[in-house]
């Protein structure tokens, strides 16, 4: 029976026996295989020693213009000297919060700019605002508001309520005009034929009464002539020296001069009316 060696167990045929090819190749095989590891071993060593060797060239050639930084020893030893420590919960980093800053902050009293929003149409604390419920509220109520003229000639005021007010100023405190003229070119009008086409309107939405102190004419010979006023609520009449016209409930007022003939005249007719009083 053949014997092994101790470490590869490579088979040792005795001397008398037949050297077989195929325990030689198996042999040959591990021993290769040995080698190979052997050479990949004595590789990965030259290897780090070179990388050994150049680190230390490094360090040996590594100098400033101070000599104490020749020993990276002494470098390390200054950088471990100059470091910060770090607290728990915090990172190392810059702060930029400068302390003027910090202290505006702290200055900000508690609940400053703060809104709050109240349900109360009456409320008067500074920094209140309206909800939105109140707002729709406030909003309808505005849509019941209005303003109109009222019987007696006023203006009125009715609230979301439902009272009336008179505006107090809604009458104009009065005015005049000194003269109005209207003034008719008539021709060829057949006789007892007419023309009123020269008319004034005023509005007096806001007066109670006009006043005429005096009228007069400059008639185009053989015609006849007169002003009549007219209102928008069906008032209507001759107008003469003294005239007082209610207008408490009319909106607007009309002078108009009309002219007629007793024969085929042509010709310019003026009326004057003077000293026009709204009140």
């Amino acid at each position: 029976m053949a014997d092994f060696t101790v470490y590869k167990s490579l088979e040792l045929p005795k001397s008398n026996e037949k050297y077989s090819v195929s325990v030689a190749n198996k042999n040959s095989m591990v021993i290769d295989s040995e080698l190979h590891k052997l050479e990949i071993k004595n590789q990965s060593q030259d290897e780090l020693l070179a990388t050994k060797e150049a680190l230390d060239s490094k360090l040996s050639t590594h100098n400033t213009s101070d000599s104490s930084h020749g020993d990276m020893r002494l470098l390390i030893s200054g950088l471990a000297a100059d470091k910060v420590d770090k607290i728990s919960g915090k990172g190392l980093s810059t702060n930029d919060f400068t302390n003027e800053k910090n202290e505006k902050l702290e200055g900000i009293a508690s609940g400053a700019n703060k809104t709050s929003i109240t349900n109360n149409l009456t409320a008067t604390v500074a920094g209140t605002a309206l909800d939105a419920v109140q707002g729709k509220a406030l909003d309808d109520k505005g849509a019941q508001m209005s303003v109109y003229k009222g019987a007696d000639g006023s203006l009125h005021f009715r609230d979301w309520t439902g009272a009336d007010t008179v505006i107090p100023f809604s009458k104009a405190s009065g005015f005049s005009i000194t003269t109005i003229k209207l003034v008719l070119y008539t021709r060829n009008i057949w006789n007892g034929g007419e023309y009123s086409l020269s008319n004034i309107i005023f509005d007096v939405s806001r007066q109670n009464n006009v006043s005429v102190q005096n009228i007069s004419f400059s008639i185009a010979g053989g015609h006849t002539a007169s002003v009549i006023y007219k209102t928008d609520d069906g008032k209507s009449g001759t107008l003469s020296n003294n005239t007082i016209i209610d207008v408490s409930n009319s909106t607007t007022l009309q002078f108009e001069l009309r002219c007629s003939n007793s024969g085929i005249k042509t010709g310019t007719t003026t009326a004057t009316i003077n000293n026009v009083q709204f009140n």
